[in-house]
């Protein structure tokens, strides 16, 4: 919780969500114009690989300073309390069950907000990042615009964007429904 309130907070605050326009491209002219925009995509992600393990890094280790001492201070009795009524509901606990003040397990906490935060905040800035550099990418049909077959490119496109078609809509309740063998 206290990892993704951060990494909510970094995400609006560094607003995260533009997707900048146009995407720069990495000349190659040994390959072709198809193979090259797949190449340019390959490679922005594989540039941009260590500044977000650096990001990532950086943000974890705010997060594992704060997030034990969080953890403890506020959430571990609130999660002990709701825990403890809805198994005493289920099981026969005493009256008597304590939380002790510090859990015995406080080097394994701060461990597993190493690691598993680590890794979780390069997946969210690593899908946040590739999203943005797929989004950008000009639509290509064949490597060329997509109405560059046309006789008239200016009218076509024209046409496409004054058209009313309807959205496809899916209906969720045939999603999920199996043949029964």
């Amino acid at each position: 919780m206290c990892l993704a309130f951060y990494q909510s907070m970094a995400h609006l605050y560094h607003d995260y969500d533009r997707v900048r326009f146009p995407a720069e491209q990495i000349k190659d002219s040994a390959v072709t114009k198809n193979h090259q925009e797949i190449t340019t995509t390959l490679a922005k992600l594989k540039k941009s690989l260590y500044p977000i393990a650096q990001t990532s890094l950086f943000r974890i280790m705010t997060v594992s300073i704060l997030g034990p001492i969080i953890y403890v201070a506020l959430l571990r009795s609130i999660t002990w309390n709701w825990t403890y009524l809805v198994a005493r509901q289920l099981f026969t606990l005493p009256k008597s069950a304590k939380l002790t003040t510090l859990p015995p397990f406080v080097a394994d906490l701060i461990g597993r907000f190493l690691v598993e935060g680590f890794l979780l905040t390069f997946l969210w800035e690593f899908a946040n990042t590739a999203f943005g550099i797929f989004a950008a990418q000009e639509p290509l049909k064949k490597g060329q615009p997509l109405t560059s077959d046309s006789s008239d490119p200016n009218g076509s496109l024209l046409a496409g964007l004054r058209a009313k078609k309807e959205v496809p809509k899916v209906n969720n309740l045939h999603i999920f429904q199996f043949n029964s063998c």
